[in-house]
Order: C-alpha cells, then structure tokens, then sequence
C-alpha cells in the first residue's frame, strides 16, 4: 500500500509498505498524510507536490513557475556557451592586428561577432518571449511538455 506523509521541511514523499505498519517506516519528525488511492501527480513536479485534504495536489501558478525556471536553467547553459564563442571570437578579433584598435561598437558590427551577440540577446529574452504563452497552458500536463527553441 502506498502512503504519503510530509517532512520535517515540508516536503511531500511517497512510501510503499508491502505488510504491515507504515510507523516503523516514517522518519522522524514526519507527519503521516494518509494512504495514496489517487493517481499522484507527475513526479516532475515532485518538488512542489502539496497535500491539501489528504490529497497530493500541484498548484497550476507554481507548476509554470517551476517550469520557467527549468527553461531558465537550461538557457543558462547555452548562454554560457555563448559567452565562451564570445570571448573566443573577441580573442581572435584583438589577435587580428586589423581590428585590434577598433572600439566595440566596430567590434560588435563585425558579422561573427554580431552572430554571437545576436544569440545571447535570443536566449536573455527567451524567459520574456514565453512567459505569457506558458501562463496561458491550463494543464500539469502540457506545463510539463511545454518546449523551448533554444536555436
């Protein structure tokens, strides 16, 4: 039989007991919720399950707002990636005895260098562009399917 109970911090976890007692399987300090009859909800959520009546719920407003952090998250890693092409390019730009006097307005017009600049403005805008659009999505289901292009 499953069971959920709920943390000393406030976490809501699953545990399955296959006979017997649930007490001697309860960590201590934990509050027992109750036994799991419902289909739970997606463990992507997991973080920010909460009980309400002995039930396992996710509120819609923190799921998106879980959900753009993730995006968030991984924009990070491509913006991270841009910055390494930026100094790369920037490297080769000032190696370059042609450009290596130029101010950055001229270095920023500079077609492989625009390319990149242009990619990281993308990606800092991404969590803007689609904060409505995610805002819009009525289910847990299509928050969690909900996709970026990170190109």
């Amino acid at each position: 039989m499953k069971y959920s109970y709920k943390t000393e911090t406030g976490e809501i976890r699953i545990i399955n007991v296959l006979e017997g007692s649930i007490t001697p399987f309860l960590p201590e300090g934990s509050e027992l919720i109750g036994v799991v009859y419902d289909q739970l909800p997606s463990r992507y959520f997991r973080s920010i399950w909460k009980e309400e009546n002995g039930q396992i719920k996710v509120d819609l407003a923190e799921a998106r707002a879980f959900k753009m952090n993730k995006i968030r998250e991984e924009r990070d890693k491509y913006l991270l990636e841009s910055d390494r092409d930026f100094a790369e390019q920037m490297s080769k730009v000032y190696a370059n005895p042609t450009h290596g006097k130029k101010a950055m307005n001229e270095v920023a017009a500079i077609p492989e260098v625009k390319a990149i600049l242009d990619r990281k403005e993308m990606l800092r805008d991404i969590p803007t562009d689609h904060q409505a659009a995610l805002d819009a999505v009525e289910s847990l289901e299509d928050i969690e399917s909900y996709s970026v292009s990170f190109s």
